[in-house]
């Protein structure tokens, strides 16, 4: 399996994306007002790559299988792809997020995440189900 991360980092709050009719400083969809950074260095998702959640909610784990499943189904339309040399392989994704699986959303829930992905580790972490899984969309985006 060949599937690579192209950043170093991705964090919430700060400086706002453009808006998908001009240009897109992330490029990830939904618009995202996120504070991004990325780096020189190439991640590639190892074979046995894995969410890890720290959270007990079914919907959690839940979610994670549905967005590994589409991360890992990319690989045909990606099949062309290669790493860059020296990639360094990524085993594991930590979502943090709060055991809320009775919380229905409601307007105005914090759907805020931040998603740190570097040579030492990956983590998501999120005060809601609704920012985890926008946490794993942006992830999954940066997947090729």
């Amino acid at each position: 399996m060949r599937l690579w991360v192209f950043v170093a980092l991705l964090a919430s709050g700060g400086a706002s994306t453009p808006l998908a009719s001009g240009p897109s400083v992330s490029g990830l969809w939904p618009r995202q007002a996120v504070a991004y950074s990325s780096g020189e260095t190439a991640l590639e998702l190892a074979a046995d790559f894995a969410f890890r959640p720290t959270t007990s909610s079914a919907r959690v784990q839940r979610a994670c299988e549905r967005y590994l499943a589409i991360i890992f189904g990319q690989k045909e339309l990606w099949a062309h792809a290669t790493a860059p040399a020296g990639a360094i392989p990524l085993r594991a994704l930590v979502v943090a997020a709060p055991d809320d699986e009775d919380a229905a959303p409601r307007l105005g829930d914090d759907e805020s995440f931040a998603l740190r992905v570097n040579a030492s580790g990956a983590a998501l972490e999120a005060r809601s189900f609704s920012g985890v899984q926008r946490g794993l969309e942006a992830f999954a985006q940066l997947t090729i």
